[in-house]
């Protein structure tokens, strides 16, 4: 196995902290391609929120959904993941995924930015299961997604040792900024 990119990370991972039956959030719908892992990975009685502010996101995802999803356990939602807790409101959230930057093949004027996922975030963290995580892949090779990577990094090393545990990989060897890709699970 080679591991090329932060999606492949992301494919290693997500089953570690998965189970089928569990309320899942993709908070970046994005082409879809998480919203289909954490379909499969939640199964037939599972339920996944795939959320994006860009309505060609959400129809690349249907998409991709309609082609390959196994089962029918999403329910996409044209909003700001800065509201994703109110969608997730009364469910015991196991994973969420946050894939940022611009939608690849769509506006790169569109972008996520630090101060609305910390937002989202910290809105998520209490109703994120013992034992569950949150996955952010960040992209620091254009100007915002610098700011986001330095400003999560420092938010990511506040939060409490006893409540969290935070991973960070990047690829040391690729040029270009590459990807930086975290893992927050909540003890």
């Amino acid at each position: 196995m080679v591991l090329n990119n932060a999606l492949e990370i992301n494919r290693i991972f997500l089953p570690m902290f998965s189970f089928p039956g569990m309320t899942a959030l993709d908070a970046t719908a994005g082409n879809g391609h998480d919203t289909l892992q954490l379909s499969r990975l939640s199964g037939e009685n599972g339920c996944v929120i795939a959320m994006d502010v860009q309505e060609m996101a959400l129809a690349n995802t249907k998409k991709l959904l309609d082609e390959k999803a196994e089962f029918d356990n999403v329910r996409l939602v044209l909003d700001s993941h800065v509201n994703a807790a109110s969608y997730v409101h009364g469910k015991d959230l196991q994973l969420a995924v946050f894939n940022l930057g611009y939608l690849p093949g769509g506006n790169k004027n569109i972008t996520t930015n630090a101060g609305d996922i910390i937002d989202s975030l910290s809105s998520l963290f209490p109703v994120l299961l013992p034992g569950g995580a949150v996955f952010v892949t960040v992209y620091p090779g254009h100007l915002p997604g610098q700011k986001e990577a330095a400003l999560l990094e420092t938010y990511f090393s506040q939060l409490s040792q006893k409540e969290f545990s935070v991973m960070k990989s990047l690829f040391v060897n690729q040029k270009n900024s590459p990807p930086q890709f975290f893992i927050i699970s909540k003890r």
